[in-house]
C-alpha cells in the first residue's frame, strides 16, 4: 500500500505579519506603499499603527478605510 504524503501547517511563533508589507507604521508609509510598491496589488488589506486603521488598496492605488465608523468611534 502506498501513501500520499500531505503538507504540514504552520505555526505561529509571534505575533508578526505573515506579509511583512501588510503593516505600516505611518499613513505615509502605507501610501507610499500604495503607490509605487511592486509588491502591491488591487484590494490588499493592510493596516497603519498610526491612525490605529484597516485600508484597502483600489486598483488605482488609493487607499480606502475600512473601518471608519458612522458615530466616529
Amino acid at each position: 500500500m502506498r501513501s500520499i504524503p500531505t503538507a504540514k501547517g504552520y505555526s505561529r511563533l509571534d505575533a508578526f505579519p505573515l506579509d511583512d508589507s501588510s503593516i505600516f507604521a505611518t499613513l505615509q508609509e502605507a501610501e507610499n506603499y500604495a503607490i509605487s510598491s511592486p509588491l502591491k496589488y488591487a484590494l490588499q488589506i493592510i493596516g497603519v499603527l498610526e491612525t490605529d486603521d484597516v485600508y484597502v488598496i483600489t486598483t488605482r492605488g488609493l487607499l480606502v478605510s475600512l473601518t471608519d465608523s458612522a458615530d466616529g468611534a
